[in-house]
């Protein structure tokens, strides 16, 4: 880890100016983030007088109708000195995989699958082709899936064609035990409630 940890002189920094400079100009001077001073002021119980704090607000803060000292000014400098390092048209990222390389990726759920790169922009999941290359298009309303279960195993045997409804149903809550419904039904409780209270709504 790269983690750079507060040595005793920025403590002893913080704890003196905390009350007389802002978190951004501590953090200019020890050239750390401004999160990161206002986080170690908190663990160091550290904290200013609200009247300074709206004085710093005051002082600090942008007004309604300020201008920017920017505004209508053509940064070239700026931009000349980071034009070379802009992609140029038809350049691709060195990363990019070459056509009918494939890849692994992981849905939401934690199951990987097999991508084929058919061109640029353009991924299919291995196990759709090669359904297709036997069995010919898929059709609407149906979807190719694993016997085993395996995701990774995309032999044509371990594949079968069914019905989203059939599919559903497969994947479907009551399938499970009793104590893994309770689990799940509990759990989704859980996350509609931490939802509600991060939206503010009771």
């Amino acid at each position: 880890m790269n983690r750079k940890y507060f040595t005793p002189s920025e403590d002893s920094y913080i704890r003196e100016n905390y009350n007389s400079l802002p978190a951004t100009r501590m953090a200019a001077h020890l050239r750390r983030a401004k999160t990161s001073v206002r986080q170690r002021m908190i663990l160091l119980n550290l904290k200013p007088d609200p009247e300074k704090t709206e004085e710093w607000k005051r002082l600090y803060t942008f007004k309604k109708g300020s201008v920017s000292w920017n505004k209508g000014k053509k940064l070239t400098s700026i931009t000349d000195a980071m034009r070379g390092t802009w992609f140029k048209k038809g350049d691709v990222p060195a990363n990019t995989l070459p056509e009918h390389a494939i890849a692994l990726r992981m849905d939401k759920d934690g199951r990987v699958y097999m991508w084929l790169r058919l061109g640029a922009r353009n991924l299919k999941h291995v196990h759709v082709c090669l359904w297709e290359h036997y069995h010919g298009k898929v059709p609407s309303g149906h979807c190719v899936v694993f016997r085993n279960k395996d995701t990774l195993d995309v032999s044509i045997e371990n594949l079968e064609l069914i019905t989203r409804e059939e599919n559903m149903k497969r994947n479907t809550i009551h399938n499970y035990p009793a104590p893994i419904k309770k689990a799940i039904r509990t759990l989704s409780k859980l996350k509609r409630t931490i939802k509600d209270k991060s939206n503010g709504t009771k």
